[in-house]
């Protein structure tokens, strides 16, 4: 009898641990990376400059991939406001004290330093036995140089600069904008590396496999790698990021099933 109890109670006890394992290995449905690019990108009208932008509507939310540090700040001001699901009850006004809902992932350009939310990320380079040095950026004028780092401090970096954004609910966090405006973009200076990195991390914490928030990313904002290396020093990098991000999510129950349920939500 005394075995029967230990057995039942260690049964219910595993059940309750697994069942939000269990939902949360389900993938939600915009994960689909076919559907994700035909079905739910959405055109953006602007006359401003904007480069490389991208949108797609999940669930009632626009989330919107773009060069921040090379765009027009203006343009992206006006994009924030008439992307918006709420935009004929929005104005800039009040997307300004929110910082415009758009995150700006690089440094180096003053003017979305100071309008945007500031989450500096380092391009996702790790070193490797063939890859031990330095790597020259494409954009000389503005990141002289890019250091590769190790696995572990990159997405620790990544981590760091991004907890407020995923883990936190004020005025400075992606749920935040989700909720009010129905609306987050962002992006580095050209949307090639860390910009869509994080896009991708976005989506594989809210519960995308990561292979498939890779394929989204690198569908949508594909580029060859500066100098000639190897594009396997890029892919591995970002993939493992995403990794950590699918389980940091799942760690993470209610911010990444908040936003989840926000992506998912019929408009």
């Amino acid at each position: 009898m005394k075995l029967s109890r230990t057995v039942c109670v260690a049964s219910m006890v595993m059940f309750f641990f697994a069942v939000p394992f269990a939902k949360a290995a389900i993938e939600p449905i915009y994960c689909n990376p076919t559907t994700f690019v035909t079905q739910l990108q959405v055109p953006i009208h602007s006359t401003g400059n904007l480069w490389r932008a991208h949108a797609f509507k999940l669930g009632d939310v626009v989330l919107v991939g773009v060069a921040v540090g090379y765009s027009d700040p203006e343009a992206l001001m006006t994009l924030s406001k008439d992307t918006s699901t709420l935009s004929t009850r929005t104005t800039l006004q009040d997307l300004s004290q929110d910082r415009y809902c758009t995150w700006y992932l690089n440094r180096g350009r003053t003017e979305p330093e100071k309008y945007f939310n500031h989450d500096y990320v380092p391009a996702p380079y790790i070193v490797t036995k063939n890859f031990p040095g330095v790597l020259k950026d494409v954009d000389k004028h503005i990141s002289p140089e890019l250091d590769p780092l190790n696995l572990g401090d990159m997405i620790q970096a990544y981590k760091a600069s991004l907890h407020d954004a995923l883990l936190g609910s004020g005025d400075d966090s992606f749920l935040y904008c989700a909720q009010k405006y129905h609306y987050v973009a962002m992006g580095c200076n050209s949307q090639k590396q860390r910009g869509p990195t994080v896009v991708g991390s976005l989506l594989a914490f809210t519960g995308c496999k990561p292979e498939h928030a890779l394929t989204i990313v690198d569908s949508v904002w594909t580029h060859p790698l500066v100098d000639g290396h190897g594009s396997d020093i890029q892919v591995n990098a970002r993939l493992a990021i995403l990794r950590s991000f699918y389980k940091w999510g799942l760690k993470n129950p209610t911010q990444s099933g908040a936003l989840r349920a926000l992506f998912s939500q019929a408009p």
